[in-house]
């Protein structure tokens, strides 16, 4: 690229997804970046870039893994006043950050475009970081599953979901992602229903929640190649988080170099 500042790729949806996009793109730019908004109304196959984020949104349709969608498991319909509120107020959070609901849409056109994307940027050998879905979706380009209902897993801890830090994380000693956090233990948000299963081609697993439950994972043979099952954009305040997108500016700018 012959920008001064690395170009990276933000990937949404094509309808919604401002809120996200926003704190991804400030995120990028506080790293010393440029963000360029990236979804199936204005992509283009050849478009120029020296890093990629694949933000979070739809659930990835099970068809690109060999599986066929279920029906989501049911919450109990007896529930308190304060459980009834809560859920109320999440799904209000949903729709302002764009985010999938329980029962979630698809997005098959995305899904396509951001795979293309996703083989792109790792033939290429530029970094990549997949938030929420986007970690998922780089586990089911390379081959892997997912769970389409992470819930049912739930069973010491609850199942809580929130923009705020909700969620311990433990991260593997050694691994790429803890040396950009610079720490083996993360506290972390939760906005996601799927999870990651069977892993892909060169990936190994670098974070899990205290229920097991996959929270990060990485390339094993790439660079810079990262996805976290949470969302750092809305973390602006907390400096381990932003250490992500940091590491990925970072990465990007050397092979710009290196290119140049």
């Amino acid at each position: 690229m012959t920008n001064d500042k690395p170009l990276i790729a933000v990937t949404g949806p094509g309808k919604g997804g401002f809120v996200p996009w926003i704190m991804t793109r400030l995120a990028i730019q506080r790293a010393g970046g440029k963000a360029v908004r990236v979804h199936t109304g204005c992509y283009v196959p050849d478009m120029q870039f020296d890093g990629l984020v694949v933000g979070g949104g739809s659930d990835i349709s099970p068809e690109h893994y060999g599986e066929e969608l279920r029906e989501l498991a049911r919450e109990d319909n007896v529930r308190s006043l304060r459980q009834r509120l809560t859920d109320s107020l999440i799904f209000l959070l949903r729709i302002l950050f764009s985010i999938k609901l329980r029962q979630s849409r698809r997005d098959p056109d995305r899904d396509e475009m951001e795979k293309q994307l996703i083989n792109r940027a790792i033939n290429e050998h530029l970094p990549v970081l997949g938030i929420c879905r986007g970690e998922q979706l780089i586990n089911v380009t390379l081959g892997g599953t997912l769970h389409q209902d992470a819930t049912e897993f739930y069973t010491e801890v609850p199942d809580v979901q929130s923009i705020r830090l909700v969620k311990d994380v433990d991260i593997v000693a050694g691994s790429r992602l803890a040396q950009v956090i610079d720490d083996t233990e993360l506290r972390v948000n939760a906005l996601h229903n799927q999870a990651v299963d069977q892993l892909g081609e060169a990936l190994q697993v670098c974070a899990r929640d205290r229920n097991g439950i996959v929270q990060a994972i990485e390339r094993t043979d790439r660079h810079f190649v990262i996805g976290v099952q949470w969302h750092p954009e809305y973390l602006p305040r907390q400096d381990s988080h932003q250490r992500l997108f940091h590491a990925l500016v970072a990465s990007a700018a050397e092979n710009s170099r290196l290119i140049r």
